[in-house]
Order: structure tokens, then sequence, then C-alpha cells
């Protein structure tokens, strides 16, 4: 019989953070369980992060308008930030998706050179199902987290800007030339390592 996974409640501080005790070290200690991480103030949202083989695996759902551009990018480089400590599993939608099209030409080629392969991005609209399988949702501007709290009140509080610790909007590339994809990808990288070591460090 398989051994139930223990579940241990982490009170977080009062800011917009993760917690007030580094992840990896519940990791190392538990080797494979469940965190409930209960945050309060402006987070207010249980989530649940699965610890397996002392690597934290975290749900994320990136969202962008068209989901062809933005978030399937981010999405492949997430998960390309995966290693022993963390791992991303990671699914990308759109708010007005350009639904069964595939990933922009420029965002593949961009993300082909640094090793991702998303040619077979297919766009898909935001559902419910997506935002309750997440266990974080990262858009790409203040107008896309509005649209969430709006529309989706119950994931409002799990939803963040990827660029938000820099402080940075990552703006819309569609229909521009390759340079404006690539300061889109540079923001977004920027943003992964930003939240990577907030995950890692608590």
């Amino acid at each position: 019989m398989a051994q139930k996974a223990q579940v241990i409640q982490v009170k977080a501080d009062c800011g917009r953070s993760w917690g007030t005790v580094p992840y990896a070290a519940f990791a190392k200690q538990l080797g494979s369980a469940t965190l409930d991480l209960t945050l309060c103030s402006q987070l207010r949202h249980h989530s649940r992060v699965t610890v397996m083989q002392n690597t934290l695996v975290i749900k994320l759902l990136v969202v962008c308008v068209g989901n062809i551009c933005r978030s399937p990018m981010a999405a492949a480089l997430f998960e390309k930030a995966s290693d022993q400590e963390v791992k991303f599993e990671a699914r990308s939608c759109g708010i007005a998706a350009l639904v069964g099209r595939p990933a922009d030409p420029h965002s593949v080629t961009l993300c082909r050179e640094l090793g991702s392969d998303i040619t077979d991005h297919v766009s898909r609209q935001i559902s419910n199902e997506d935002l309750a399988w997440a266990d974080v949702v990262f858009v790409m501007d203040t107008e896309q987290q509005f649209y969430i709290e709006k529309n989706y009140p119950e994931a409002a509080d799990k939803t963040f800007r990827l660029g938000e610790l820099d402080d940075v909007e990552i703006e819309d590339p569609y229909t521009e030339e390759i340079e404006a994809f690539q300061i889109a990808l540079d923001a977004i990288r920027r943003g992964i390592k930003s939240w990577r070591r907030k995950i890692i460090a608590g």
C-alpha cells in the first residue's frame, strides 16, 4: 500500500510572497509530500505544490492574449528551467486566443535557439479547467491580470504578472519584427529567473 502523502501547512508572511520558510528545506525533510501553502493578506489562496524525490513540482498556467507569441515561449522556457530543486509543469493559453493556430514563427525560431521546440504548439482559449489545474497563473501585463480578476475571481489570488518582480510589463510583439519578439523573450527570461529564485528562497 502506498504511503499517504504528508500535508504540511506553511503560513506565509503578509506580502506577495511564497512563504516564510524555503521550500527546498521542506523538500529535503519530507522527500515526497504535498505542501499545503496557506497564503494570507494579498494572496489568501490555498494551493498545493507537490514534492517528489526532493524536487518541487509546480503546475504553471502562462497566459497572454492570442497564445501564439509570448505564452508559448514562456511555458517552454519555464519547463526548460526545471532542475533537481524545482520542476515546472507548464501550460499556456490566451484570453482571446487565436484558437488552433501554431506558435508564431518568430517565437519558434527564438525558442529553438535556446534549445526549446514549440513547433507542435496549438493555441487555446483560457478555461476553468486550466485555472483549477494550475498552482500559479502568470500573465504578461496588468490588463490580463485584471481580466482574470474580473472573469475568474477564484483564481485572482494565485495570478501574478511574470514581470512583476522586475517591475515590467511584457509587451505583445504580435505582427512585429523579430526584434520585438526578442525584447519580449528577454523580459520573459528575466521573469522566469526572478520567480524561480523567489520560489526556491521562500
